[in-house]
């Protein structure tokens, strides 16, 4: 029996989500590409934009700098257009943490505008991400007493929400400035 294409790039995605997970970008990829495909063969928009935001990550994490932010840029303008804001303020968190890893320039603006939507739609665990983003940037900027301070309510925040990859991460950076 055939499986409907959408059910499958629903499928194909979920097991790319993991694959990411285990840092078997190659599988992560394969799988998510395929999604792709059969997201936009279907025509479903947001699936095109879960794609590519998964690939997005994927490039970030091989170290493809300018083929993640390809893909992140592409995924943003589709959920500006769905009118997703909390999608919105996720692919500008992937951008900014692009910019700050790139040395961008917008990295900054880029990272604060996510975080002013996060808090805008109260999501606790989007507001920490952006505030480590923030603070990794203010640290590689050179401005250490703005970056200790965002990383501790980074801190704070997960902390108080239980929230424990962002509570490692807001530790790493802080024990990068120290």
């Amino acid at each position: 029996r055939r499986v409907a294409p959408a059910l499958l790039a629903k499928a194909l995605l979920g097991a790319g989500a993991l694959a990411f997970l285990q840092c078997d970008y190659d599988l992560a990829a394969a799988r998510v590409e395929e999604a792709l495909r059969l997201y936009r063969e279907t025509g479903s928009r947001l699936g095109v934009a879960e794609a590519l935001q998964r690939l997005g990550s994927i490039c970030r994490e091989r170290g493809e700098y300018e083929r993640a932010r390809r893909f992140h840029e592409e995924s943003l303008s589709l959920w500006r257009a769905a009118a997703n804001e909390p999608r919105v303020a996720e692919s500008l968190n992937y951008l900014g943490m692009l910019a700050w890893l790139t040395g961008g320039a917008e990295a900054f603006a880029t990272c604060e505008e996510a975080l002013a939507m996060f808090r805008r739609l109260g999501d606790g665990e989007g507001t920490a991400w952006a505030l480590i983003n923030l603070g990794a940037t203010a640290s590689y900027t050179g401005k250490t007493d703005l970056a200790n301070r965002l990383l501790r309510e980074s801190l704070e925040l997960c902390y108080g929400t239980g929230f424990t990859e962002g509570i490692a991460w807001s530790l790493d950076q802080l024990g990068r400035i120290a």
